[in-house]
Order: C-alpha cells, then sequence, then structure tokens
C-alpha cells in the first residue's frame, strides 16, 4: 500500500498581540501548505496505482482550540479541513485520507514551549506513533476521514 504521513509542524504559541505577521505565515507555511504540497505530490501517483493511505498528524489543538495559541490553532482547524476535504475527494479513488490528532507529547518542540511540565504524564512520541500505524494495517482499510484523538491520561487520574 502507498502511504504517506504528514507530520512535520511547527507551534509558536502567543496571543495575537504578539504574534507577528512572519509568525503567522510561517506557522501556516509549515503546518498547512506544507501538508498540501505533500498530498498535492502524492495524489496523482496514489489515484494511479489504485489508491493509498494518507495520515495527516493535527493536533487536539485542531478540535478544540486554546487561548493565545492564535497561528497554532488556525493552523491545525486548517488541517482538519483539508483533511476533510481530501477524504471525500479521494474515496471515489481509494485513497484514504484521515488525521490524527495527538494531546500533549514529550517532543523537544512541547518541551521549548513548557520547560517546566513534568514530561513523564504526557504521550511518548512511541505511543503516537503506534496510534499512527493504525490508519496502516489492515484493520483500518475502510477507516476515512476520522479525526483520532490520542490522549495521555490527566496527572493524577487512576483507573
Amino acid at each position: 500500500m502507498t502511504g504517506l504521513v504528514n507530520s512535520a509542524g511547527i507551534a509558536p504559541l502567543s496571543p495575537i498581540t504578539e504574534t507577528s505577521l512572519a509568525i503567522w505565515q510561517q506557522t501556516l507555511d509549515v503546518n498547512v501548505t506544507g501538508t498540501f504540497l505533500c498530498c498535492k505530490a502524492v495524489w496523482a501517483p496514489m489515484a494511479e496505482g489504485g489508491g493509498g493511505c494518507i495520515l495527516n498528524i493535527s493536533s487536539g489543538a485542531g478540535k478544540r482550540a486554546h487561548a493565545e495559541w492564535v497561528a497554532y490553532c488556525a493552523s491545525k482547524w486548517a488541517v482538519m479541513g483539508l483533511t476533510e476535504s481530501l477524504s471525500l475527494e479521494g474515496f471515489p479513488l481509494g485513497i484514504r485520507v484521515n488525521a490524527l490528532c495527538p494531546g500533549p507529547a514529550a517532543t523537544p518542540m512541547r518541551h521549548e514551549n513548557y520547560p517546566d511540565e513534568d514530561q513523564s504524564v504526557l504521550l511518548t512520541p512511541g505511543e503516537v506513533a503506534d496510534a499512527a500505524l493504525f490508519f496502516f494495517s489492515p484493520a483500518a482499510r475502510h477507516v476515512r476521514n476520522a479525526a483520532l484523538d490520542v490522549r495521555s491520561r490527566p496527572h493524577g487520574w487512576h483507573a
């Protein structure tokens, strides 16, 4: 199966009064335009080859906005709209397009934004990757236009 995972992203977090046009544009360029360009590059080969799977990594912030994350939230909501549109367009071609919406994960980017946060309570990158792999498994062969949330347990939560 032909597949693509769009996972590049940046997360400059700031309120609108501190978000320059340059930061706004860079965030949209990386998070949205980069995703669009990668999808566009594989679209025709996937269609000609009988289909494939595209997974766009969005964010929980692509479904639930946060104050003072203006550029990041706007970009991740745009990824969700792009995913839904491409899912509808790709369905008759056998191209499945889905989104993964991870919550906070223990990555260098997260640590840069929250240096004092206890990373042990966050998702690990491996847990996010495991969730992503589902979309490329036989079990997901009929899954399209899904937006799967992947979240760690809230701190102090017990089963």
